[in-house]
């Protein structure tokens, strides 16, 4: 599982599938299973950040 920004993490799955899960007390939600990297982040972006931003830090964590 790798950090992407605040409370979101993303977790590989299989080629081309990726979770994204988000910190909660006591543990991490999933929040979805995704084969886009657009679709996830903007399931997740914020004001401050924007879904660009939010899927270049998916696309990183994924990748490496």
């Amino acid at each position: 599982m790798k950090h992407i920004y605040g409370r979101y993490y993303v977790e590989k799955e299989t080629a081309g599938r990726f979770q994204i899960l988000r910190e909660i007390p006591g543990g991490y939600a999933s929040i979805g299973c995704y084969f886009s990297s657009a679709l996830a982040a903007e399931e997740i972006a914020d004001r401050e950040h924007g879904e660009r931003w939010v899927r270049e830090r998916i696309e990183e964590a994924i990748h490496g």
